[in-house]
């Protein structure tokens, strides 16, 4: 058990050139600058749980860096005020894992970096004070096969993914209850691709007075949506009309929605798009 400590990085513990942890509790910690729970570098953790903890900036869980690995932790209850409750760089991966109930700047799970790896994770009720309430990708990296649910962007987008490099990839993920007080209730993507995903039950525009596009997902850029199940889905627009409040299931911006299925959305704008509002793009 580690608690209680205090570092101005890597509050709970610091590893690195292949150390490995397992079956520990990294708890109540305090990192001054990041990573309140744990900081690895060219290490792993296995079936631990990391709570409680927090940073002054970001990752106020745990930071992996250079090859590390997270596998079947616990991470849940902490927090910090820049991105990244769990911070994700350079081929890093975090498998098997529940996230649960943290608080951040931006992006819980945040991935700045190529090659990086989100597989097999339980990522539910977390919140984020501007952006990506689940997961931000930025970076040649995936989310692959994991339940994304319940997760907020407080005052932007992305209440559940935000996608911000064309590279990225978000394969066989469910995307269920996220919220966004602007766009992109379920998923913001800017490039990149959305591939045999459900995305289900979340809604854009719910804190924003103009209210919002895509209430399951903001695709523009060139963005591809394949294969998905889109379905009641939710873009609020202002009561009193206006341009917001577009693309019920999705907000189709110069890009590609192929072989989906776009059932039981709403907009509530006055220029509509109950299933998907188009501004360039196709669909086939």
């Amino acid at each position: 058990v580690l608690e209680r400590n205090t570092s101005r990085f890597g509050g709970g513990v610091c590893m690195v050139n292949g150390s490995r942890m397992e079956e520990s509790i990294v708890s109540s910690n305090y990192a001054s600058s990041s990573a309140g729970g744990a900081a690895l570098t060219q290490s792993e953790m296995h079936r631990s749980r990391i709570e409680c903890n927090r940073a002054q900036d970001g990752s106020g869980g745990v930071s992996a860096a250079l090859n590390s690995l997270l596998r079947q932790c616990h991470i849940g209850g902490n927090g910090n005020d820049d991105a990244g409750v769990v911070y994700l760089t350079a081929t890093s991966v975090v498998a098997a894992c529940e996230i649960v109930s943290n608080i951040c700047g931006s992006g819980t799970v945040t991935i700045w970096g190529d090659a990086c790896l989100v597989t097999n994770c339980t990522i539910i009720r977390n919140r984020a004070r501007t952006s990506g309430g689940g997961v931000v990708l930025n970076g040649a990296s995936y989310a692959l096969s994991s339940r994304i649910e319940g997760n907020a962007a407080e005052t932007q987008s992305g209440g559940g993914i935000l996608l911000l490099d064309g590279r990225a990839r978000v394969i066989n993920c469910t995307v269920a209850g996220n919220g966004a007080a602007e766009h992109g209730g379920g998923v913001w993507m800017s490039g990149g691709l959305l591939s045999n995903c459900t995305i289900a039950g979340n809604s854009a525009g719910t804190g924003a007075p103009k209210g919002g596009f895509g209430g399951g997902v903001y695709v523009q850029n060139g963005g591809c949506v394949y294969f998905c199940v889109i379905t009641g889905n939710m873009a609020y627009g202002p009561a009193s009309g206006g341009n917001y409040g577009q693309g019920g299931g999705v907000y189709c911006n110069n890009s590609t929605i192929f072989n989906s299925r776009v059932t039981g959305n709403r907009a509530t704008g006055i220029w509509g798009g109950g299933g998907i509002y188009f501004s360039g793009g196709a669909v086939y």
